[in-house]
């Protein structure tokens, strides 16, 4: 089922959308727009086009050195400068386009741009007096519109052009000539609308001194609105655009869409007229779809200032983080604070990129290379990308630089002209973790590789050498003819090559990609202009010579299980496999590029020979489940032997093309329907029949930290399980439960192992493990009540280390301290073990009571003057009422009975700092 397909990579739709400047272009620029064969630039008071000769724009694979030389290109720029009008109008976006775009051009984080927006059309308010320019896309093409209020002055308007060739009129048609194209106005068509209906006004261009303007010659009505509105025609562009090449695509597990191609960002030119220009800026356009293909979700825009930015391989990594290879001679591309090299080595290198999932932010980019050049012939030399469980990201492709930085390899020293490289970096680029040759005296080539679960990298390609460094005891220790394929399987540490084989026929081969199943038997696929073997009861295309091959080998690559050939009459050079993939049950899917005579079934999408060719056949190739064409016409010969696209294990094909063919299929609501440029790109996501493998997948929720006895109610999410095994990890016995309940008694570390089966299942068990933690309960240590003096500080500790803490206050620590009566309160947790413990912090003593009158008579009742609740160390003091001080004591002890003074009133003060307070007051002695 083909479900979404689209033409025009990498990035903008082929309608005209009008990308703002946010500091990636020239500053004079506040929005740009791509058109065929250029670029068109919109400035406050002027819009400025660029357009270029077709042959800038040719994706043909050439020797990045010879195209350097190959000369200079024509161009030509023209401004349209509005005359007397107003400087600085109110320039207004309207309606923005689904997505976002980011640039990440050149060494400086300054001059990048992300989150940028695209609009459908932008409005110059009061351009003129009374008069508002709109430009807007229209069915894929550029349109303006003047919007003239009632009573304004259509003479107003007024565009100077500067620096054409040639501009004339011509039965009422503007003709604009440039050194390398011709753009054409047709007649202006105006229109007033009245009553709600459009009745045409006539009107006609001005032209004088290369200045054109507007004239109203028909009926019209000025106290009306008037829309005047020309149209556009650009001619002899050959089919030329900003995207040259399609090459990689991927796919995340939500199914989102990723392709990357060779692309030409807008070249603001300087001055205006004819000039001639070398070739440069290509960058490389990354594109993010939904899962339907009908939304673009980014764009990125990745490179520097050469002229030879090329994507090769794509991967999506589980924090959906997009990570990028390809090669670049730029020595500005952009690379991140602690690259592992950020310096161009030689005449070209390759890069890695990893941006985060939202592709707003560059998190890691590296060169990798040495002295001379990296990668082969542009778009003709495949590389490719891997990663691990632990997210270390794997770099297979090859390279000319004797000093290719080696660390820990298998193959130090490059023993040909170019020789193949396989390298290990970390997910940071920071580091090289190991690096190594592998290649013989002549050229050797990785074009694919894969990582096992144990860290094993296996390695496919092509060589010319008769000295490849294969292994005892292989299938073919020996070259087989001139161009071998050769497939190779390297140690996790990458310091031992454990068994490597040349594979082919007496012809050309190469072989394009490597899989391998749970017993570690190797799948191959590639092409040949050979007879490629086919074995005894398997699927094949008999007789034939040219075309696809798939090779099952053993895991020491010592004896075949089977092989097959698919196709034929075709050179390797152009129909090439672009996608393989071997189920959990050995079904095999490929696609590749059109072969002929390819083997078709009765259900086949598309029965006539186009430029794609899809096919599945069932477990050890034994029948063909599915054969079709896909795509549009015949393919021109320069299609890339680099390309690299997707077969996820549940059989659906994410794949991208360039192609030449301007009949692709394009499904309804596609993000992208329209053939722009010739190539132009082409992606579709394609899903073949559902296989039914019943493949057993052990899953099973982890369960959250909690205390003992700690009873766990497991919930199984095993995909395809019939039969369970639980064993606990705790001593007791297993249990056959689909969701057991067990009970953890002791706190410690479990490891509970879930072993699922299904008979009817190519893989009929599988395991996984659940790691439980069980800890101590926490324990109320907290007294019930502390007491404390004045300003004496108290910590307060909720024991239980290690646990996590929450107290009254918002503290989060294991102690406290405060200097305040009131009740603490702190909960205690550790998973989802919680207790909950509080102390009430008290003033040992209440509020002083100090009476106001005493009777010293002595008659027992009364006699002194007694504070109540009063702490240690108070200190008394008695005036009279002049102010005298007339008794003090500094640490009165309630035995003052005023005998020495006459009765009367008093005043008191009191000081006590066990109570924390100062009291004064009046008192009365009664004799």
């Amino acid at each position: 089922m083909l479900n979404h397909a689209f033409a025009h990579a990498p990035v903008p739709g082929n309608a005209i959308e009008f990308i703002q400047n946010k500091n990636q272009w020239n500053q004079a620029v506040l929005f740009s727009a791509s058109l065929p064969q250029g670029w068109l630039f919109l400035e406050h008071n002027r819009l400025t086009y660029n357009f270029l000769e077709p042959a800038y724009f040719n994706t043909e694979e050439t020797n990045p050195e010879t195209a350097q030389k190959a000369g200079l290109y024509n161009g030509h720029a023209f401004r349209i400068n509005f005359v007397n009008a107003n400087p600085q109008p109110q320039i207004m976006p309207v309606n923005q386009l689904p997505g976002y775009r980011n640039y990440f051009i050149g060494q400086q984080p300054g001059k990048w741009a992300t989150g940028v927006p695209a609009y459908q059309e932008i409005k110059y308010e009061a351009l003129f007096p009374a008069i508002d320019l709109r430009l807007y896309n229209f069915g894929a093409s550029l349109k303006y519109d003047y919007m003239v209020a009632p009573q304004a002055s259509v003479a107003r308007i007024q565009m100077q052009y500067e620096g054409i060739k040639k501009l004339e009129l011509r039965n009422g048609r503007l003709y604009i000539q440039t050194q390398v194209n011709e753009i054409i106005e047709e007649k202006p068509f105006a229109y007033q609308e009245i009553a709600g209906t459009k009745k045409e006004v006539v009107c006609e261009f001005t032209l004088k001194d290369n200045t054109v303007g507007f004239k109203i010659t028909g009926a019209y009505n000025p106290n009306l609105p008037l829309v005047i509105d020309p149209e556009l025609i650009f001619m002899t562009y050959a089919g030329a655009g900003s995207g040259l090449s399609a090459n990689c695509a991927t796919a995340d597990a939500a199914g989102n869409t990723y392709f990357a191609s060779r692309t030409m960002g807008p070249v603001y030119p300087v001055t205006p007229g004819a000039y001639q220009t070398i070739r440069r800026g290509n960058n490389t356009g990354i594109s993010k779809l939904n899962p339907t293909g009908t939304a673009l979700i980014y764009a990125t825009y990745l490179g520097g200032t050469g002229s030879d930015e090329y994507p090769l391989s794509l991967v999506v990594n589980k924090q959906n983080e997009l990570i990028i290879l390809g090669h670049t001679n730029s020595f500005d591309f952009p690379t991140s604070a602690s690259a592992l090299d950020k310096t161009l080595g030689g005449i070209r290198d390759y890069f890695i990129s990893r941006f985060s999932a939202d592709g707003t932010t560059l998190v890691a980019s590296t060169l990798l290379g040495g002295s001379s050049e990296e990668g082969g012939v542009i778009g003709s030399t495949p590389a490719k990308l891997a990663l691990d469980e632990a997210g270390n990201i794997f770099v297979g492709g090859c390279s000319q630089s004797s000093d290719f930085r080696i660390v820990n390899g298998f193959q130090n020293a490059k023993k040909g002209g170019v020789d193949g490289i396989v390298c290990k970096l970390n997910n940071t680029l920071m580091s090289l973790l190991w690096s190594t040759f592998i290649g013989g005296e002549a050229e050797d080539l990785i074009y694919d590789l894969k990582v096992g679960a144990s860290g094993t990298v296996y390695v496919a390609g092509s060589t010319h050498s008769a000295e490849f460094p294969t292994t005892r005891g292989v299938l073919s220790e020996d070259r087989l003819g001139q161009r071998d394929g050769f497939v190779g399987i390297i140690g996790s540490n990458g310091n031992r090559l454990e068994a490597a084989t040349y594979i082919g026929t007496r012809q050309t081969d190469l072989a394009k990609y490597v899989d391998f199943d749970k017993d570690g038997n190797v799948y191959v696929a590639g092409a040949t202009t050979g007879s490629y073997p086919i074995t005894s009861g398997t699927y094949g295309t008999a007789n034939s010579t040219g075309g696809y091959f798939i090779h099952k080998i053993n895991s020491t690559l010592t004896s075949t299980a089977y092989s097959t050939h698919l196709g034929g009459n075709n050179s390797f050079v152009e129909k090439v496999p672009t996608a393989f993939r071997v189920n959990a049950c050995g079904n095999l899917y490929l696609a590749g590029y059109g072969l002929t005579s390819a083997p078709l079934s009765a259900d086949a999408l598309e029965r006539t020979r186009k430029t794609m060719y899809i096919c599945h056949l069932d477990t050890d190739a034994k029948k063909l489940v599915y054969g079709s064409y896909l795509g549009g016409t015949e393919n021109q010969p320069h299609t890339h032997l680099a390309n690299s696209s997707l077969i996820t294990p549940d059989g659906t094909l994410y794949q991208i093309e360039c192609t030449y063919a301007r009949d692709q299929p394009v499904t309804a609501g596609a993000y992208d329907g329209l053939y722009f440029n010739s190539p132009d790109g082409a992606v579709a996501k394609f899903q073949f029949t559902p296989v039914s493998v019943n493949q057993v997948k052990a899953k099973a929720d982890t369960p959250p930290v909690s205390c003992a006895p700690y009873t766990v109610r497991f919930n199984n999410n095993t995909e395809h399980g019939v039969t369970y095994s639980w064993n606990f990890g705790d001593g007791s016995s297993p249990s056959a439960e689909t969701n057991p309940a067990h009970t953890f008694q002791k706190p410690g570390n479990y490891r509970v192992k879930l072993l699922a089966g299904n008979p009817a299942s190519c893989v009929p068990l599988d395991s996984t493990f659940i790691n439980i933690t069980v800890v101590a309960p926490p324990t109320h240590i907290l007294p019930k009540e502390i007491t404390y003096l004045c300003n004496q500080q108290v910590t307060l500790d909720a024991g239980n280390a290690g646990f996590n803490y929450l107290w009254s206050t918002g503290a989060t620590t294991q102690t406290i301290a405060v200097t305040e009566p009131g009740t603490y309160s702190v909960q205690i947790s550790n998973g989802d073990c919680v207790i909950t413990d509080s102390v009430a912090v008290a003033s040992p003593l209440a509020n002083l009571e100090v009476p106001n009158v005493f009777t010293p008579n002595r008659d027992g009742r009364n006699d002194y003057f007694v504070i109540r609740n009063m702490a240690a160390n108070t200190k008394l003091q008695i005036f009279n009422r002049w102010g005298a001080l007339v008794y003090q004591n500094d640490n009165y002890q309630n035995n003052w009975d005023g005998r020495s003074l006459t009765r009367g009133t008093y005043f008191y003060l009191v000081q006590s700092a066990g109570n924390c307070t100062t009291q004064k007051g009046w008192l009365e002695i009664v004799q």
